[in-house]
């Protein structure tokens, strides 16, 4: 599982469409990572037919999961970003970075998805 696969889950729970879901990667792409993930935690996390798109329980409670996963992933990039300028500023980067990863730290197990 990876980021991108992440961040496709996450659309089209949101969206609950794959033609809406797959603006930026082509549909078939996005089936095959959805179809991949489900394999890999071995849940069905959508019910689907030709028609209609719907979140099983299972995949309720992973869209928790995968939006802070994603929230995680993108949070060193963030903090990148918002750390001062060396030359003008004498913050250390790293200690900037743990402040704000420590602030937004959660117990494990807090999002609900006991499989991980």
């Amino acid at each position: 599982m990876d980021n991108t696969t992440l961040k496709h889950f996450i659309v089209l729970s949101e969206t609950l469409h794959f033609g809406q879901a797959s603006a930026r990667s082509s549909a078939s792409a996005l089936s095959r990572h959805i179809r991949q993930l489900e394999i890999e935690l071995n849940e069905s996390l959508f019910d689907r037919d030709n028609r209609t798109v719907q979140l099983t329980v299972e995949g309720l409670k992973f869209q928790r999961y995968a939006r802070n996963s994603a929230q995680q992933w993108d949070r060193p990039r963030t903090c990148w970003q918002l750390v001062p300028d060396p030359r003008r500023h004498t913050k250390d980067l790293r200690s900037t970075c743990l402040k704000r990863h420590q602030r937004h730290q959660r117990q494990p197990g807090a999002w609900g998805w006991s499989g991980f």
